[in-house]
């Protein structure tokens, strides 16, 4: 445990200790080769000012002394004292979550919400696997990974369904936004939530209903960072808002972006919209950004449709995901032994 060093980052800081952080997040990215999207220290606190007063809490880590990351808590389900729980996000450079790391977590979970009873944590191709063993614990959502090299797409079909679907889609609309309008955002959240309700989910842990608050604060926070998602959104003969997709970019490194939620609504599918709006989208995201290397996604294993879909495209599987819930008798009791 001497080898490492945890420092809660707090909303009162000094300018002097917002500066060291933002400095620290720099090196962490340089030191994992990613691209770090703050393009200042007064932009980066405010961004993360308004995460931390939306119950997440951060923790600075070293490992002898060296900068070793991120860890943070948020807290899912805050005014639901039944279905509450703490989320553990790893923003570590190497992504793995040492057992002798264990007690400097757990007392952050304490600490960021003592009133929670269960901490939830993610393990990505088996490498936080290890909860399994040392703790009874529930699992709370499995997932498969998909990634699409833009080299190796198979631009032949992806042509097809987007020409076929241009002419047997005449009826209805397509639209694209990289942020949507006022007047759009609660059609789109409600549509959002169904979809989300209405679908085999990643994750039984996250909270689906999507609000056009959660929307408005994520746009304007997507703009400081230079980040935003691209949205391709279908409409009927009556202008009802049926089906979307979407796509995260961040702008500063565009070699890579994230496709989520492809949706439609039930009485629209098995008509090829979904084919419609991927194939719109790859158009799309492959013109604006020539730089673009690759795709990546996620589903869950019984999305037959969407992991069919998406092998047509030409995404290979890349590994899966697991979210374990550990009661928090437990926690107390392994800093107990500790």
């Amino acid at each position: 445990m001497q080898d490492y060093t945890v420092k809660k980052v707090r909303l009162d800081f000094s300018n002097q200790e917002w500066e060291a952080f933002f400095l620290f997040r720099k090196k962490c990215a340089e030191m994992t080769n990613k691209t770090f999207s703050h393009k200042d220290v007064n932009t980066f606190k405010e961004i993360m000012s308004k995460h931390m007063k939306n119950n997440t809490t951060y923790f600075m880590l070293w490992d002898k002394g060296e900068e070793a990351g991120v860890f943070f808590f948020e807290t899912i389900f805050p005014y639901d004292d039944e279905k509450k729980f703490s989320y553990m996000g790893n923003h570590l450079n190497d992504k793995k979550i040492k057992p002798a790391l264990l007690p400097f977590i757990f007392n952050g979970f304490i600490e960021h919400d003592p009133t929670v009873k269960r901490m939830a944590v993610k393990s990505e191709n088996g490498q936080n696997d290890f909860f399994e063993e040392l703790f009874e614990v529930e699992i709370g959502g499995i997932s498969e990974s998909f990634e699409l090299y833009i080299k190796d797409a198979k631009t032949d079909i992806i042509n097809h369904w987007y020409e076929n679907s241009q002419e047997k889609f005449k009826h209805l609309r397509m639209e694209f936004y990289d942020e949507l309008p006022d007047e759009l955002i609660q059609e789109y959240a409600d549509v959002f939530t169904e979809l989300l309700f209405d679908m085999p989910p990643n994750s039984e842990l996250g909270d689906y209903h999507i609000t056009a608050k959660q929307i408005k604060e994520n746009q304007e926070i997507g703009k400081k960072a230079n980040q935003c998602s691209y949205r391709y959104l279908i409409f009927n003969e009556e202008d009802k808002l049926i089906a979307k997709t979407n796509i995260f970019i961040n702008k500063n490194d565009p070699k890579a972006v994230y496709q989520y939620m492809t949706g439609v609504l039930r009485d629209y599918r098995r008509q090829g919209l979904s084919k419609w709006l991927k194939s719109a989208m790859f158009k799309k995201i492959t013109s604006d950004f020539p730089e673009l290397e690759k795709i990546d996604t996620t589903t869950h294993p019984e999305n037959h449709a969407s992991r069919e879909m998406s092998r047509h495209m030409g995404f290979q599987k890349t590994g899966a995901q697991k979210e374990y819930l550990i009661p928090k008798n437990q926690i107390l009791h392994f800093l107990e032994k500790s």
